[in-house]
């Protein structure tokens, strides 16, 4: 029969003994002394736009209103999706979609694009896996802009659109 011995405190160092079974022997291992708070569930936020879809005429990335999540996490990626769709007014002008994590882009320069036919609304969904982040608060936002025209994301009751943020463990 093996015997798990756990002794310490929460403020001090402890040790892990376990008895091997059909021997005399103790394995022990020396816990270090707690540093800090151990998230057992992983950093998670979300956000969804039910009321105003938000527009541009920016040509340059711009804050998609509403879709900005600030999160506390450990040193492990995250798993970001958004969907949602979007349109521009101006046919033969693009519509750019981009992550931004503490200022960084995911996406490259510009993002995902579309240029299909003006006033038709699109599918604008993605998803992608950041590199480990470092064990500290982190902003997320999604940006877009236009090469021209004005560009719309859609948010309403029957039309929303979705932003999430989940820590991988």
């Amino acid at each position: 029969m093996s015997l798990v011995q756990i002794s310490g405190n929460a403020s001090g160092t402890g040790t892990l003994t376990i008895a091997a079974p059909n021997t005399n022997s103790n394995f022990t291992l020396t816990l270090p002394e707690n540093t800090g708070t151990i998230a057992l569930t992983p950093a998670f936020g979300r956000v969804v736009r039910t009321s105003g879809s938000v527009s541009t005429t920016s040509t340059s990335l711009v804050d998609l209103t509403g879709a900005s999540i600030t999160l506390t996490t450990g040193a492990f990626p995250v798993h970001l999706s958004f969907a949602a769709s979007w349109y521009n007014d101006t046919d033969t002008q693009a519509i750019y979609i981009n992550a931004d994590i503490d200022g960084a882009l995911e996406l490259g320069t510009n993002g995902i694009v579309d240029n299909d036919t003006f006033n038709q609304e699109n599918n604008a969904s993605f998803s992608l896996d950041s590199a480990a982040l470092t064990a500290a608060s982190h902003t997320f936002k999604i940006k877009f802009k236009v090469s021209g025209g004005t560009g719309v994301i859609t948010g309403s009751s029957s039309n929303a659109y979705n932003f999430s943020v989940h820590e991988i463990r």
